[in-house]
């Protein structure tokens, strides 16, 4: 009997010791905290395609010898489709991001104008076959979207002709301009390696004189000679710091 009730007591006590166990306070573990993702940088270099809309205008201003005597000028404006491609490098420290880029588009810009006031049945024709551009630009980073100024240089093939009746002579000429471009834009980068613009850019000509020997007009000067462009632009880019 004795035996019985120390085997009973012993139960007891293991019952206890255990259920103690099981009820006494674990140490806790904390799981290691997330890694925050990855900041997009805009370091790196770039090549792309662009398109859109061109808008040009110039003045020319000469004398005419013959019909209404005198000096004449006259506004001349007309726009087309724009294309092409473009390069270039970014670097990013804390949310400024500076580059420079080269661009070089064709153009269908193509226009008439009429000067039956200086001349009855005679016209004008300006064309814009293409331009280039270097240009230096300066943005701001939110993360994968970028806001953007620029300026530098640029440059413009062009041509222009006086369309005149019988028995006046029609003339045409052919003219590369220099000058300078601002604008700005918007960028955001929808993949590691890709990302879409819009950009405008307003481009301002250096005046320029062209000689029309046989036409009425004589020696014509060219003022006020500018391009506008409206474009939407994809580009694929080689980052430099970010991780993929």
């Amino acid at each position: 009997m004795k035996k019985i009730l120390l085997s009973s007591v012993c139960v007891a006590a293991m019952s206890a010791s255990a259920l103690a166990a099981d009820m006494a306070p674990r140490p806790m573990y904390k799981a290691p905290p997330l890694a925050a993702p990855p900041q997009f940088s805009w370091t790196g270099c770039y090549v792309g395609g662009n398109a859109g809309y061109g808008m040009a205008a110039r003045t020319w201003n000469t004398t005419v010898t013959t019909g209404v005597t005198g000096p004449a000028s006259q506004h001349t404006s007309g726009g087309g489709f724009v294309g092409g491609g473009q390069l270039g490098c970014d670097y990013q420290t804390g949310s400024w991001v500076f580059g420079i880029e080269g661009m070089v588009d064709g153009s269908t810009i193509n226009y008439n104008t009429s000067i039956g006031a200086i001349l009855p049945g005679a016209s004008l024709n300006d064309k814009v076959t293409s331009f280039e551009t270097a240009t230096g630009r300066v943005g701001w980073a939110v993360d994968r979207s970028l806001f953007y100024v620029k300026g530098g240089v640029a440059w413009e093939q062009t041509s222009g002709a006086i369309n005149a009746p019988a028995p006046f002579s029609s003339e045409s000429h052919s003219a590369d301009n220099s000058g300078w471009l601002l604008g700005g834009g918007f960028e955001y980068a929808f993949s590691p390696q890709w990302s879409g613009k819009v950009e405008y850019d307003y481009m301002g000509f250096d005046n320029r004189t062209i000689a029309y020997p046989l036409t009425t007009a004589g020696t014509v000067t060219f003022t006020h000679q500018n391009l506008q462009t409206i474009l939407a632009g994809l580009n694929y880019r080689f980052n430099l710091d970010m991780p993929h």
